[in-house]
């Protein structure tokens, strides 16, 4: 479900204008988080070929395993979509069976140490940056 803030933001990239920060995360939080695109290595097999009489062996794959962190939320990987393969095989790293180098958005803290307590809010932040920069589509 789209929040009214997340259409503004849309709205503005449609416009060209520059987004505003979201809404509850204080911009000394917003200073130390990342939008950046990295290797992904964990997906999960979504459809094959296999049994279709098919010319040619073909896999589907999703992006697995999107939350990161040791004893906190340390990042979010966003999903852009799935993964064809040539072949049964998941190829992880893309290569030659794949569609070539596999990347995905991750939204990140780059602080290295955090206390337990903020652990919760960590994630409450970087699920907000994400949101508000990355809405989700209207429809499909």
């Amino acid at each position: 479900q789209r929040s009214a803030a997340s259409a503004a933001a849309a709205a503005a990239l449609v416009a060209g204008e520059p987004f505003a920060p979201p809404a509850g995360v204080p911009l000394e939080v917003l200073r130390r988080i990342v939008i950046e695109l990295v290797p992904h290595s964990a997906y999960s097999q979504v459809w094959t070929s296999e049994g279709t009489n098919a010319r040619w062996k073909l896999s589907i794959w999703a992006a697995d395993q999107l939350v990161s962190g040791f004893l906190r939320v340390t990042a979010l990987r966003l999903s852009l979509g799935d993964y064809a393969n040539k072949g049964f095989t998941d190829v992880r790293g893309g290569g030659n069976g794949g569609v070539g180098k596999r990347l995905i958005l991750q939204v990140r803290d780059k602080r290295w140490a955090a206390s337990a307590g903020d652990s919760a809010t960590t994630e409450e932040f970087l699920r907000s940056v994400a949101d508000h920069y990355c809405p989700p589509p209207v429809k499909f």
